[in-house]
């Protein structure tokens, strides 16, 4: 059903008084005639006192096909809330869906000249849409309805988790009037969509959003005014109200991101510190090796055998090869731990600015610590990369004295 058909018979005749639910006007028959039909057809209006050319007819679907001038008098539907209404207040108070979010449709407004169906935008019911849009979006972030309520309201209620049971909720009842509508037009509700549209999925902080917000409800709007009253309040004062909930917010996500900056460097220097040990828990078997291979000098003098004199110094020999390739590869492996703790060290100092001073005094002393422990390691692999020649430079001399001795 469209109220179009009607509203163009309104205006085609002129905008005549509206009085007694209906108008009389006076059109071209032939040009108007289709409008009658599809008017009597949707059912938005009724007709009376139809006169074409003279002659009286029941309803539009008797005119006839061919005539010069129409006389009626139309009477609007008013079965529903898509008729005919003095102004946006008459809209509002008979429209009982307003109240509860939810925007009407195909709709008069006399006062203003609007149909709701037009291109043309309109201040009034802008504001209103924006209200119903307002309404429904606090009842989705309402801890719970109070579904006692008979009126043509919602009454959405807003509690503080931490103090179930020891205050009072607070209760917001969308009553809606022409004060509200004026201070509507001042309402951003993009964050506030925002809030209803997103999801745990889409932002890790959503619940804790929403928390917020019905906790900054409660503080901004308090446990003494009266249901009716609060939600005038909240509306007349968003911008306060808003700028509070992000103030709220901020704390929050400070804190978190604190804790959170907390849990990398700990994770960091643990990380680091493992990846430290390992490079010499991966070398300590091999450098054992070191003492042994000192042990085997023994058998050069006892074995009275040139032969197997070289033998064992050879073998020293290509056991410190090994050993050294091995603490050359610790060593590069070390360079690349290096790189990496810079790498992770870098990206948290330089939120440094944004952290407590305890915060920062902690990461000053973890990167101090490994970087006495990087030092430490890197002297160690020096010198373990001369010591591991010790066995072949020491049997050498061992041998080359014997074979002097034996020669002579």
């Amino acid at each position: 059903m469209s109220l179009s058909p009607i509203v163009l018979l309104y205006r085609a005749a002129g905008c005549p008084p509206y009085e007694k639910g209906g108008f009389h006007g006076v059109l071209d028959f032939e040009q108007h005639r289709s409008y009658f039909i599809q008017a009597d057809r949707e059912r938005v209006a009724n007709f009376f006192e139809l006169v074409v050319d003279g002659v009286d007819y029941d309803d539009p679907r008797s005119l006839p096909p061919r005539g010069v001038t129409i006389s009626f008098l139309a009477k609007p539907s008013t079965k529903n809330v898509s008729t005919f209404h003095a102004d946006i207040s008459s809209l509002i108070a008979q429209d009982p869906k307003i109240a509860k979010g939810e925007a009407p449709s195909d709709f008069y407004l006399l006062e203003e000249d609007y149909y709701d169906c037009d291109a043309e935008q309109n201040d009034s019911v802008d504001r209103l849409k924006k209200v119903c849009s307002f309404v429904k979006a606090l009842s989705f972030l309402a801890h719970y309805h109070d579904e006692k309520s008979k009126g043509n309201f919602l009454r959405l209620v807003f509690i503080r988790p931490d103090e179930i049971g020891v205050s009072k909720p607070v209760v917001l009842e969308t009553h809606l009037d022409s004060e509200i509508l004026s201070s509507v037009a001042k309402l951003n509700l993009e964050q506030m969509d925002g809030l209803c549209n997103s999801s745990e999925v889409e932002d890790s902080h959503y619940r804790e959003r929403i928390g917020i917000f019905g906790n900054t409800l409660v503080e901004f709007v308090g446990q003494q005014v009266e249901p009716r009253e609060a939600f005038a309040l909240l509306v007349k004062n968003w911008r306060k109200f808003f700028e509070s909930y992000q103030r709220n917010l901020a704390v929050y996500l400070s804190g978190f991101a604190f804790h959170k900056a907390k849990r990398e460097v700990a994770q960091a220097e643990i990380d680091v510190s493992s990846k430290l040990s390992k490079i010499v828990g991966d070398i300590s078997g091999k450098l054992l090796s070191i003492p042994v291979s000192l042990a085997a000098i023994v058998a050069i003098p006892r074995s009275d055998n040139v032969i197997i004199g070289a033998l064992v110094v050879i073998g020293l020999l290509l056991g410190g090869f090994i050993v050294s390739h091995v603490i050359r590869n610790q060593s590069s492996q070390l360079a690349r731990v290096v790189h990496s703790k810079e790498m992770i060290f870098s990206s948290i100092e330089g939120r440094k600015d944004v952290y407590p001073e305890d915060l920062v005094a902690d990461i000053d002393q973890i990167k101090a610590a490994l970087d006495e422990d990087v030092e430490r390691l890197k002297s160690l692999l020096v010198i373990f990369s001369w010591l591991c020649w010790l066995p072949f430079t020491v049997a050498m001399l061992v041998h080359l004295y014997f074979c002097f001795a034996w020669f002579c």
